[in-house]
């Protein structure tokens, strides 16, 4: 029967009876390529979790493109043209790029503080969806390779606001001034040092270039570097500099949608951070739209990012000097919380895997949490407590939970890792301590019910 002959109470039958049939469909996105390995384990994953073993998941991974050495055009259906040599770095050519094809994401609920979000309509102006409390560039931008110092990388993220508002209500503006007591006020500078500052900037930035990352390849995608501005002129008597920016940079900083995706913060959570705070801040920032919270980075790039490719070389210095110092700067200033762990390829450290949390957000979760448990408790006053909630599971109890123990461990995926790739007989064996224990016991679900079932 089409659907068209059908009811919609029958059509709506026949929905269920199919996603019954094949499971649920979850489109989940990924930071990195997935070896086959890293797929297998992450499907497995979700099924479990969601307890739905037929699932098709749909896998999301960034796609990588070496820029062509050649010229070319694109014409587009309403026949502009789109010239390589132009504007050919605003099109989706970096690591971050996602194939529309592959599948839509999946809605997913994210801070207020750091969030990837793309215009819905074309005609809203820039200023309308990103305010100016905001600092919002392209991933490609944020990811990039360059050697700017504490005050120079300052001085980039401030344009962010002021070049998108100036955009927004001229679409062919190039020239922007940043004033001096304006800079002052940002980043709580004294006044009487702020002009200083400033010119030596405007001297120093010249010539300083940045260059796009290549993922997929662990290196510079192009060895010819992009400035960060065409002009730049301290006007001592007016206490401002003047700066022009290429047409490449500009759309970095105003150009955000799917084809160019971006990262968007709020602008004082770097006014007090050094130069590796912001690095380290931006790139996480990048990250904290993601479903997991975690995060793998090459040391090669990280050498590139934060400008250490000769200095710190044994691992433990660039540790202990540039990652932990940096987180260390994030934490005290910022409300994200990050921790690391190194990976190996053979003897030699090759990636260092970040996971990190929002802590405003856990914070609010946590309360929240408390507050339910806290009700329950009171509606519950008079229930029965059962033994084992008390004393633990007995050795008798366990066994027989133990003839359930899919379906125990599928209820209680909260209590493993995101990789935990044992089988379930062996995670079974590995609770039965906490089984047994009076204060964990009761931590578990379907306990009771699984004790009062009758075997068939």
């Amino acid at each position: 029967m089409l659907s068209g002959d059908m009811t919609p109470e029958e059509f709506k039958q026949f929905q269920d009876n199919l996603r019954e049939a094949i499971g649920n469909t979850y489109t989940v996105e990924v930071g990195k390529i997935l070896t086959q390995e890293e797929t297998e384990n992450l499907i497995r994953y979700i099924r479990v979790v969601h307890n739905d073993p037929d699932a098709t998941i749909q896998i999301i991974q960034p796609l990588e493109y070496e820029k062509p050495n050649f010229d070319f055009e694109i014409v587009a259906k309403n026949n502009q043209v789109i010239s390589q040599r132009e504007n050919l770095d605003s099109l989706s050519l970096d690591s971050q790029i996602e194939e529309e094809s592959l599948a839509s994401k999946e809605s997913v609920e994210l801070n207020e503080l750091y969030i990837s979000e793309y215009p819905t309509n074309e005609n809203d102006k820039i200023s309308k969806i990103y305010g100016e409390n905001w600092i919002v560039l392209q991933n490609r931008l944020l990811n990039a390779i360059s050697d700017l110092n504490q005050d120079e990388r300052r001085f980039v993220i401030f344009l962010s606001p002021l070049v998108r508002k100036a955009v927004d209500m001229n679409p062919h503006q190039r020239n922007f001034t940043v004033v001096a007591k304006d800079f002052a006020k940002e980043y709580d500078i004294a006044e009487k040092h702020v002009y200083e500052k400033l010119k030596k900037i405007s001297k120093s930035i010249h010539g300083k270039v940045f260059y796009y990352w290549n993922f997929r390849a662990n290196k510079k995608a192009n060895l010819k570097g992009v400035s960060w501005i065409g002009t730049a002129e301290y006007k001592d008597q007016e206490g401002m500099v003047e700066v022009s920016l290429l047409d490449e940079v500009i759309q970095m900083l105003t150009v955000f949608d799917k084809s160019n995706p971006f990262t968007k913060y709020e602008r004082n959570h770097i006014a007090n951070l050094g130069s590796h705070g912001i690095i380290l801040f931006e790139l996480i920032s990048s990250c904290m739209h993601q479903l997991f919270k975690s995060k793998s980075y090459e040391i090669e790039f990280l050498r590139e990012k934060f400008n250490c490719k000769d200095t710190y070389l044994p691992i433990a210095e660039f540790k202990r000097n540039v990652i932990d110092k940096a987180i260390k700067d994030v934490e005290s200033n910022t409300p994200l919380r990050i921790n690391y762990e190194q990976k190996k390829t053979g003897k030699r450290v090759t990636e260092l895997l970040f996971s990190f949390y929002d802590s405003n957000v856990k914070k609010e979760q946590l309360e929240e949490n408390m507050s339910v448990k806290n009700d329950a408790i009171t509606t519950t006053e008079d229930k029965k407590v059962f033994g084992w909630q008390t004393k633990g599971l007995s050795d008798a109890q366990i066994k027989k939970i133990a003839v359930y123990q899919k379906e125990f461990i599928d209820a209680n995926t909260s209590k493993m890792s995101p990789n935990d790739r044992r089988d379930y007989p062996e995670i079974f064996e590995d609770w039965k301590a906490k089984l047994k224990d009076p204060k964990q016991v009761s931590t578990f679900h379907k306990v009771q019910e699984l004790l009062d079932r009758k075997k068939n």
